[in-house]
């Protein structure tokens, strides 16, 4: 697996699965949203914790908001 912000999103790839060099996200975090009357944040970066129970995926964007999630591989 490996994640990738782009905009205000963070798109989560199985590498194994790709296909004739095309990869396409497995899930798409959109929790980055922009608050009342603010622009939309730019997703700054990510970062993926794998192995066993944790499989956590954690975003930082440009309004200061850090979201972290568990990702549970086949439930997308």
């Amino acid at each position: 697996m490996s994640c990738l912000g782009k905009g205000s999103v963070v798109n989560v790839y199985a590498l194994s699965s790709a296909s004739d060099g095309e990869v396409k996200p497995v899930f798409a975090h959109t929790g980055h949203r922009p608050s009342a009357g603010m622009a939309e944040p730019t997703v700054w970066t990510t970062c993926w914790q794998p192995g066993g129970v944790t499989n956590s995926v954690l975003s930082a964007a440009s309004d200061g908001s850090l979201h972290a999630w568990q990702f549970i591989a086949g439930s997308y």
